[in-house]
């Protein structure tokens, strides 16, 4: 058949063809990207370990180190060590590596639409592209995102002409900010984007971070990415305000050299203004701390979101001893420079046995609830998994195949005794919760 294109309908029925294939193309190139990010070939405990330990030193700094806190002297040594694990707060601006990372950033771009179109062709010539892209992208999402993301905000936020602080957008420093803006953006998409797929939720016992879902994990690199910000914006803030007073003080100095006692007092006046400024900051930041680090500490603890136990009860560990970290915080704004970074160092060791004890407690009253009373498939999720624990069914067996030891209790595959505990053999309880699942959601 031959198209006529001076039929309309003809005219739209190649556009939509078009359109359709257009759409099709886009979904098979993100399908790829998404396959890569998500796809799991092996399992290194040592250097997952020591990217969550990083990833915890970097989450401890925010209220520890922060550079506006009144804290004690006592504690100076364990801000330097936390710096180290922060290395923007070293490196300053440094323009070869500020076009390093842009660079970075953008190539990872391109090679991200580079494996997109390979997928959407079904052609590959290069396969190391895939293996640098999931390392980059890995990277971008763990121990590299808050020190990229500081970096570029500590060059929107302070600008200098090379006299005076200056704003970063006017003058010479527009184009440049605009730019970092713009990058620091797509940074934090991009960031999101890769914890949002970057999980196996098919349990392995060699996997410890498989989940079947990503929701917290999105929720922590966003509170992290708050909490960023926030710790290079609040105290620029604060300098810029400073800068402002002391060169309009300068201003009004006399020809003769001498200060009149108009300056004095506007001298006066903008110190006890800056200093109000700052205690603002301080509290801002205390509260984003105490606030956001307590979301994560109950959500960790609540939804106990990864397949290994052992494994969400240390995340669960990490978090409480960042929401105690962030309650010493509060406490030293208001008792400012007293020896509660002591107390906090005592008492670490401390949130690591009670995130154990929270994260148990809370399997227990999953556990004990009836099924009738659950209305959430968050929970119910945790009662199948728990069911799944206890049969030895939750993780595969060595050759790929189900643990068999589920049904050694002489009971039949199909005996579902009481409808509030739920079948005695977990070779049926999937389906049976299935079931119930279903039912839940139609309510």
């Amino acid at each position: 058949m031959v198209l006529d294109i001076s039929n309309p309908d003809t005219v739209d029925a190649k556009k939509e063809f078009g359109i359709d294939e257009i759409i099709t193309k886009l979904t098979d190139g993100l399908f790829g990207i998404l396959f890569v990010t998500n796809k799991h070939t092996d399992h290194n405990l040592f250097a997952h370990f020591l990217e969550i330990f990083i990833d915890h030193m970097q989450d401890l700094a925010f209220p520890l180190s922060f550079v506006l806190a009144p804290w004690s002297s006592s504690v100076t040594w364990l801000q330097t060590v936390l710096n180290w694990f922060s290395p923007e707060r070293l490196i300053g601006k440094n323009q070869v590596l500020f076009f390093i990372l842009l660079t970075l950033i953008g190539g990872t771009l391109f090679n991200a639409l580079w494996v997109g179109y390979s997928f959407s062709q079904n052609n590959f010539r290069f396969i190391w592209t895939l293996k640098i892209l999931r390392i980059t992208l890995g990277l971008f999402a763990t121990i590299l995102f808050i020190p990229i993301l500081a970096f570029f905000a500590e060059n929107v936020a302070e600008c200098s002409d090379g006299v005076q602080e200056v704003s970063c957008f006017t003058g010479d420093n527009l184009f440049k900010s605009i730019i970092t803006l713009v990058f620091s953006i797509f940074f934090i998409f991009l960031a999101l984007a890769v914890k949002a797929t970057f999980f196996d939720s098919d349990p392995k016992r060699s996997d410890i971070t498989g989940r079947p879902h990503s929701r917290l994990d999105i929720v922590y690199t966003a509170f992290r990415g708050i909490l960023t910000i926030l710790s290079i914006v609040l105290p620029a803030w604060v300098h810029n305000s400073a800068e402002t007073l002391s060169h309009h003080s300068a201003a009004t100095v006399s020809p003769t050299g001498t200060t009149t006692t108009s300056t004095t007092n506007t001298v006066v006046s903008g110190n006890v203004a800056s200093v109000s400024k700052a205690v603002d900051q301080i509290w801002i930041m205390t509260a984003a701390c105490v606030l956001l680090s307590g979301i994560l500490a109950f959500g960790h603890i609540w939804y106990i979101p990864y397949y290994n136990y052992r494994y969400s009860i240390l995340r669960a560990g990490m978090n409480v001893n960042f929401f105690w970290a962030s309650l010493c915080l509060f406490f030293t704004v208001l008792r400012p420079y007293s020896d509660i970074g002591i107390i906090y160092l005592v008492f670490c060791p401390i949130t690591f046995v009670l995130g154990y004890y929270f994260v148990q407690f809370r399997r227990y009253m999953v556990e004990k609830t009836p099924l009738s009373a659950i209305n959430d498939p968050f929970t119910l999720e945790l009662k199948i998994r728990f069911r799944l624990m206890e049969a030895g069914m939750l993780f595969k067996g060595e050759h790929g195949k189900p643990n068999t030891v589920a049904c050694q209790f002489g009971r039949s595959p199909g005996d579902i005794a009481s409808p509030t505990t739920g079948p005695s053999c977990c070779k049926i309880v999937v389906f049976y919760y299935k079931t119930i699942t279903k039912i839940i959601s139609n309510k």
